[in-house]
């Protein structure tokens, strides 16, 4: 009996010690439940196209999953009224196309930047012509360069004829028009780097000024060079985007909504047009009022997939223009910030982005 008595008591103090850890073993299990937090979304193609899509959408939705947050989105009028909402407290972030303007970045409510925005160039493709393909070489810069390039062959020619005249009669003949031009073909091929060989200097003097000629040709030919590139670039806009900021000096550029792109765009000496919509914007490139339509590659990117019947061509510039962030109150940005950086450097937006261009585009082939 007594033998009994200390097996109830021995296995009633198992049950006890297991009811009181109990609690314990659930919470250490389950870990500490989910903050939930109330997020403002203010749509902005491509960024926030509804509650469920779009890439500031899907990729809080991975910063929340890595902070433990769950989310409780609402759609918001505006920006304004998402910021006032945020002051007020009564949501604790906003998700949508945040760049860094001064107004956002003095409040101290911007997050780390999620995405990089750099600038991208679109432009119709159409066949080239005969004349689309000589019009180039007319250029103002082009002609005063090969003027400039046949005065510095006369000069040198002239120079190699007096010096070379009594010392090779076959290839500089005391005849000075004949001479001076066979000095020209010397320094036309020696500045255009052909070099025939045909002709060789054999006094010291010339030498000493052939010398000087092919340290002269290094610059021209850079210069020359350069000027074509640009000429070029611009002119075969048509045939493709051009491929350089720089290229698009003096040529006529639309923009929806101005901002970052406009000033970089003027600042290389392009004339910026702006227009309230793709909409215009792409009527104007259609009827070449505009020599090409610029802005974020990645929204320009999306608007291309979604007109493939219009034969649009991108290209991305390669100029960094803004980054997008999330707009937080302090204590949420401590508790994700480090989320944030995570999620940058291992290139999330930019599978998010890839993901959606793919998409968009097996929607437009359907």
């Amino acid at each position: 009996m007594h033998h009994r008595k200390m097996k109830i008591r021995f296995f009633s103090l198992i049950l006890l010690l297991l009811m009181l850890g109990l609690p314990t073993f659930a919470q250490a299990g389950g870990g500490e439940p989910n903050r939930l937090v109330r997020v403002g979304a203010v749509k902005n193609s491509p960024y926030v196209e509804s509650l469920e899509d779009g890439l500031a959408v899907d990729l809080w939705e991975e910063v929340s999953r890595r902070a433990h947050l769950d989310s409780e989105m609402l759609m918001l009028d505006d920006l304004d009224h998402a910021l006032e909402e945020l002051r007020a407290g009564r949501i604790q972030a906003i998700v949508g196309a945040l760049p860094a303007e001064p107004d956002l970045a003095e409040g101290g409510i911007l997050s780390l930047p999620y995405a990089d925005q750099t600038l991208g160039l679109m432009s119709i493709s159409s066949p080239p012509t005969p004349w689309g393909l000589l019009r180039p070489l007319l250029d103002t810069r082009i002609l005063v360069l090969f003027g400039l390039l046949l005065g510095v062959a006369f000069v040198f020619g002239w120079i190699f004829w007096f010096f070379e005249r009594h010392h090779d009669d076959t290839h500089f003949p005391d005849t000075p028009g004949k001479g001076v031009l066979q000095g020209m073909w010397f320094a036309l091929i020696t500045v255009t780097t052909v070099g025939y060989g045909d002709v060789v200097i054999k006094t010291t003097r010339g030498r000493l000024v052939a010398s000087l000629l092919l340290i002269l040709t290094i610059i021209v030919q850079v210069t020359l060079t350069a000027a074509l590139a640009s000429v070029l670039t611009v002119a075969n806009m048509g045939m493709g985007p051009a491929n350089s900021v720089s290229g698009l000096a003096d040529q006529k550029i639309g923009v929806i909504g101005g901002g970052t792109a406009e000033e970089q765009l003027e600042r290389n000496g392009a004339t910026v047009k702006q227009y309230p919509d793709f909409d215009s914007a792409l009527e104007a490139l259609e009827h070449s009022e505009i020599s090409g339509l610029a802005g974020p590659y990645f929204e320009l990117h999306m608007l291309a997939n979604a007109h493939p019947a219009d034969k649009l061509q991108l290209a991305n510039l390669q100029v960094m223009i803004g980054q997008m962030h999330f707009a937080l109150d302090p204590e949420l940005d401590r508790d994700i910030s480090s989320v944030l950086v995570s999620v940058r450097r291992e290139g999330v937006a930019d599978r998010i982005q890839s993901q959606m261009l793919a998409r968009a585009r097996n929607e437009a082939s359907k």
